[in-house]
């Protein structure tokens, strides 16, 4: 603690006397050892003198005229800024009385007449010891109550931002300081490339006027040794400080430099003159960045630099100051390690930990953000969400390891697209990925998206078992507005997802724009619950109906009717509703399955139906004689409990298996080829045949024809269609057919429209036709009842 007090003979002592000779020799023996002497003759001017310059100690004699020592005294010690001046009268009153009321009115000693100067110096230095000592106690609880209170604020909070902010302007107050700020390193990986930044900084008319980095080694510039230097004004202009380890103890900076001009109020640094202070306090930052249960593997790394500064005025900084910063610091260093935690775990919180992209959470955060903010601003908004193709196979091809890293590399592709900082890009769920595109209208989303899926097949990732191509590719849905209060997120986030779904509808890797207003998603909406009650209704009520259609023999000897079921809704005007209309809603919203269950209940008792009634009327309806496909959508074929409905109904209805050709399409085949195999083979071992519907849309069924034990290849109907305008087409359908009869296959050309595409189809020599030219599709029963001619 006596580190503390400052010399006595620096001190300032009052004395009061209205006797000349007594001031002179108390002023002789008092500047003979160097205090600082002030003097009153009455006592209104002592409490003029002691209000005026707050004396270290003052000498009062008790017999004054006017207003005596006692009067003097009591005055002092009731007005606040003098209370705490130690008083020692000085009188040649000998009673007991007078010193009990001196005492009383708070003087702290008495001495009598005359005065003996050892004496009086030895009383004198010992009240100013004991008042320096009362003093340093008093200040040294104040501070440490202030500390507790600092460092409750700094570490009440857990935003790093605010943590720097708040320990700046606290620390800077305490200190009564011009700047207080705290320097960062930066890059504390990279030796070669670090600097420090101005994370934070409070001041009293500074104002720092510029934004770039500071020199590393401004700092440290022996980073072998981590030995520090340290430039500041002197009057010889800048000259180095000796070396000082800043990364372990405060470093103090002073400068005695008489000054010759007015000082300034108002002080505007630059990057320059910030580095030249008159006065500094430098404390390094330590933070513990790793948890460890053994303190003595603890390793500090240095975080920056908590810099108190003077710059109007020299300063002698204290040790007391000194040591009141470090334990600041101390603090600080907790706040920010504190701070830095959070950041951790929010970073952990909104970022997908594969990819390092934005996740879904975030994304739904920024989406309402940027909705309400464009809002405002009457800006347009896009939105893209995109889809890997075919990844469950790629997974299931390739592992689950090269299936993240293949999602790691696409996420880096799409990523690379995305060129304002504005724009957030995220990882939506497995393997979609979605990006917001503030003040982007539909033109500039779609150039964006382009990028992407380019970006993507760029990449050439071998994809083998996809559908689509050889390589990894990625569907993409995009949906733009101009957010109104007619409008919400919600349905630009259902717009780009319904145009998603479309585009891999499309045969994926293909970009799709939702191009109505999306305000009209609403009536969507509306429209889908009203088909969903709809179809439930129909499957409840029987309003659904069966037709049929004519699948004709051309090169083959097959004395069997073929037909394709269709199916057909019935309104309530008794009109019929084609199943374009309706089987997307059934497919989104679970019901499909429901109806392929209703088709196979329907068919296989109209047919048990038909054929018992000609049994008994004599009409000749042999079963052998016929052949009904029936379309089987993507959920039953994944649906272990449709396979063993369709497996029990085969058994139980006394119905020859052979007479049933289920058909898949080629897009649900290859989405999950194990699944859809084993549910071929199982109703094969019945007898039942299979036909590939939709053949030929990605060259890539090719690859499948080995596993997936099918009877029929049904060609894409849009080669048909084309067959005698477009020369692909017409090589298309001919090396199909070419293939499927090297394997063993048949083929079925559907939309055979005319006389000049089923004569061309008869040269190519495929198997079987369908469409308008040959039939329209009839209600079942009608057709199976008034049979016509099936001669192509």
């Amino acid at each position: 603690m006596n580190n503390l007090v400052n010399s006595l003979p620096s001190k300032i002592i009052l004395i009061v006397d209205d006797n000349p000779n007594n001031l002179q020799l108390l002023f002789q023996y008092l500047k003979k050892v160097g205090y600082k002497i002030l003097i009153a003759q009455s006592g209104n001017k002592a409490i003029e003198t002691a209000k005026a310059n707050h004396p270290d100690l003052i000498l009062l004699d008790v017999m004054m005229s006017n207003l005596d020592g006692f009067a003097t005294c009591r005055y002092l010690k009731s007005n606040p800024s003098t209370k705490d001046i130690p008083v020692i009268f000085m009188t040649a009153l000998k009673e007991t009385e007078n010193k009990v009321q001196g005492f009383k009115l708070g003087a702290v000693d008495y001495i009598t007449k005359p005065i003996k100067e050892e004496e009086l110096l030895a009383r004198i230095e010992t009240h100013l010891s004991l008042q320096s000592l009362r003093q340093n106690l008093a200040q040294d609880a104040a501070q440490q109550k202030l500390l507790g209170e600092i460092s409750d604020r700094i570490r009440q909070s857990l935003d790093l931002k605010l943590i720097l902010e708040t320990a700046t302007k606290e620390i800077r107050a305490l200190l009564d300081c011009d700047l207080v700020w705290l320097a960062q390193i930066n890059n504390q990986t990279q030796i070669n490339n670090q600097s420090i930044s101005i994370k934070a900084y409070a001041s009293s008319g500074i104002t720092i006027d510029f934004e770039e980095n500071i020199p590393y080694d401004y700092f440290l510039l022996n980073t072998n040794n981590h030995q520090h230097i340290c430039y500041t004004n002197s009057v010889d202009g800048n000259i180095p400080y000796s070396k000082c380890d800043l990364q372990n103890k405060i470093h103090k900076i002073e400068v005695n430099k008489t000054e010759n001009r007015k000082q300034k109020t108002e002080i505007l640094l630059d990057a320059q003159s910030l580095l030249n202070p008159k006065a500094r306090l430098i404390a390094p930052i330590l933070i513990n960045p790793t948890q460890s249960a053994d303190p003595s593997t603890v390793k500090n790394t240095l975080w920056g630099w908590l810099i108190a500064d003077q710059y109007k005025s020299s300063r002698q900084w204290q040790i007391r100051e000194i040591d009141l910063l470090e334990k600041l610091t101390t603090q600080l260093a907790i706040g920010i390690k504190q701070g830095l935690l959070y950041q951790q775990l929010s970073k952990l919180a909104i970022v997908d930990s594969l990819t390092n992209l934005y996740n879904r959470r975030y994304f739904d955060q920024q989406l309402y953000k940027e909705w309400y903010r464009l809002k405002r601003a009457s800006s347009p908004l896009s939105l893209i969400i995109c889809d890997v193709d075919c990844f469950k196979k790629y997974n299931d091809t390739y592992g689950h390891q090269l299936g993240d890293e293949c999602l790691q590399q696409v996420a880096k592709a799409i990523a690379s697209t995305i060129k304002r900082p504005g724009d957030v890009l995220t990882r939506y769920g497995g393997e979609e990925f979605a990006a917001i595109l503030p003040h982007t209208p539909e033109s500039g989303a779609i150039k964006v998206a382009e990028d992407m899926r380019i970006a993507v097949r760029e990449l050439n990732i071998p994809h083998l078992d996809s559908s689509t191509n050889s390589v990894v590719t990625i569907s993409v849905g995009i949906a733009s507005v101009i957010p109104t209060s007619e409008n919400n997120p919600d349905l630009l986030l259902k717009a780009a997802d319904l145009s998603l779904y479309q585009s891999k509808e499309r045969g994926r890797d293909c970009i799709t724009v939702y191009s109505d207003p999306i305000s009209t998603f609403k009536e969507r909406q509306e429209k889908t619950k009203c088909w969903v009650k709809h179809l439930r209704q129909a499957l409840q009520e029987n309003l659904f109906s069966l037709y049929a259609q004519p699948i004709v023999p051309l090169e083959v000897d097959d004395k069997k009717r073929y037909f394709e079921i269709l199916l057909r809704l019935t309104d309530k005007s008794n009109g019929v509703i084609s199943p374009n209309i309706f089987l997307d809603i059934a497919e989104r919203n679970s019901l499909i399955t429901d109806i392929d269950t209703w088709v196979v209940n329907n068919l296989m008792e109209k047919l048990s139906n038909f054929h018992s009634e000609g049994e008994s009327s004599g009409t000749n309806f042999d079963l052998q004689d016929y052949r009904f496909s029936i379309n089987l959508s993507g959920a039953s074929l994944n649906s272990e409990s449709f396979l063993e409905f369709l497996s029990q109904k085969l058994t139980d209805s006394h119905l020859p298996p052979d007479l049933f050709c289920f058909e898949i399409t080629e897009t649900v085949a290859v989405s999950n080829l194990t699944r859809v195999s084993k549910f071929i083979n199982s109703l094969k071992n019945l007898g039942c045949s299979f036909a590939l519907d939709d053949f030929g849309k990605g060259m890539s069924s090719l690859t499948y024809l080995k596993n997936l034990p099918v009877d029929y290849l049904k060609i894409d109907g849009s080669f048909i269609k084309e067959l005698n305008s477009n020369k692909a087409s017409r090589v298309m359908v001919e090396a199909i057919n070419h293939i499927a009869e090297g394997i063993g296959l048949k083929t079925i050309a559907e939309f055979v429209e005319n006389q000049t595409i089923l004569d061309a189809l008869r040269k190519l020599k495929v198997d079987y036709v369908q469409g308008f030219h040959l039939g329209r599709p009839g209600i079942l029963m009608d057709v199976l009842s008034h049979p016509v001619s099936s001669n192509p």
